[in-house]
């Protein structure tokens, strides 16, 4: 036997350099490849040939779970119920809600609370009042920012 033992590499791997290229500080060299070869044309993802198949199948699959579920079996019939009718969701129920507009932000927080902790209002519409205030406090943020930018603009050059 020969000790030299010859290596078989697959043809997608012709032309492969297993060493970095040099570029003198250990980083890749501009506009070179690792791989110049890279993946075969027109070789496909796993992926795409899974959804190929799949949308070959289709019809029989969908076909034989429905045969399925008329003959009882309640995970193929689950399966079907889970396409055609969407899943619950929570709703919130109306509320009534009063507060004073002539209030601050932090006052009419407060409100919103006592009412929650009162429990003439739920948790969560209480979480919803809150962070629309604090959508309110943001655009009156801005509101301050411009006003105070044009009150500097008009105040640059005079002395106070």
């Amino acid at each position: 036997m020969n000790d030299q033992t010859q290596t078989i590499s697959p043809p997608w791997m012709e032309g492969y350099n297993s060493k970095p290229p040099a570029a003198g500080d250990g980083r890749f060299v501009k506009g070179r490849s690792g791989n110049p070869v890279g993946r075969p044309k027109g070789s496909k993802n796993p992926r795409t040939i899974l959804l190929e198949q799949l949308n070959d199948a289709g019809q029989e699959i969908t076909q034989l779970v429905i045969d399925k579920a008329r003959e009882g079996d309640l995970s193929a019939a689950a399966i079907i119920m889970a396409r055609l009718v969407p899943p619950l969701k929570a709703q919130a129920a109306t509320v009534a809600f009063q507060f004073d507009r002539s209030a601050t932000l932090l006052e009419q927080g407060g409100a919103i609370l006592a009412a929650v902790a009162a429990g003439s209002l739920d948790a969560e519409t209480g979480r919803a009042l809150i962070g629309c205030l604090s959508t309110l406090a943001g655009l009156k943020i801005d509101e301050l920012d411009e006003r105070m930018a044009a009150l500097e603009d008009r105040l640059k050059g005079r002395v106070l």
